[in-house]
This record gives C-alpha cells, structure tokens and sequence, in this order.
C-alpha cells in the first residue's frame, strides 16, 4: 500500500478509514458519496496528497487535522450536507488553489484563509456562513 497513488472510491462503505491506512505516496484520495461520519482519527501524514475529494458524503460532520497534508491543492466537500466543522489547520496550506463546501448547508464558521496565498476558488454558496463573517476574510483581487 506504500506505491499507491490514487483512490477513486463512489459510496465508500465504512464510517471512517482504518488506522493504519498511511499509503505516503498517495496523491490524490477521492471517495464521492461515501458513508464516513469522519474521514480518520488525528493527523495522517500524507505527504504528497494533493487533491482530497469527499463530494456528497452527506454523513461527514468534520474534517481531521490536515497539518499532515502539506501538499494539498484542491480541497472538495461540496454537498456534505451534515458538515458543520472545517478544522482550523486547513487555513494554513498555502498551495491550497481549490476550496469547494458548496451546499455544506449546516456549515456555520471557516478557518481565516489569510495563509491561503495561492487560493484562486472558494466556493461557499448555499452554507449557513453569514456574509459578515465571510467578508472579514482578506481577499485580494488583481
């Protein structure tokens, strides 16, 4: 499991990954419609992860420490319709380019993305988010 590089998984069946799933090389992790109330306990040391889709997995309530993910880019949790924490370390990934909890619908808060300084999408329609909240984010245009 140390080679693998990419899961694709449509209704991942269990409610959260095994313990000791630590595949170092894996790139890309996209588990659509899954049943995973969280995706694992603690950090993971995913060194090379880059993208980490979990659209539609509509029993996900929080994401784990992400501080194991040094690489990420393309974060995905559109349609997690039961998400209501987005752990604060994803605030701090500075390759981040995509950020997606598009009808997230009971999502009340987001980590400042004042580290987010390659962040080109966040898309936050359809979130319990107040505008207040959102617009206290530094975004530059330009």
């Amino acid at each position: 499991m140390k080679k693998l590089r990419w899961i694709y998984w449509d209704r991942y069946p269990a409610s959260s990954f095994p313990s000791n799933f630590q595949p170092t090389k894996l790139g890309c992790l996209v588990l659509i419609r899954g049943q995973q109330k969280q995706l694992w306990k603690g950090c993971k040391q995913l060194p090379n992860l880059k993208i980490l889709d979990l659209r539609h997995s509509r029993y996900l309530m929080k994401t784990p420490d992400f501080n194991g993910l040094p690489c990420l880019e393309r974060f995905n949790l559109q349609g997690c319709e039961k998400l209501e924490e987005i752990h604060p370390s994803v605030g701090y990934h500075e390759r981040l380019v995509l950020v997606n909890m598009k009808g997230c619908l009971k999502l009340k808060k987001f980590p400042p993305i004042i580290h987010m300084k390659n962040l080109e999408t966040l898309k936050l329609s359809s979130c319990m988010l107040s505008t207040s909240k959102v617009s206290r984010y530094p975004i530059e245009h330009g």
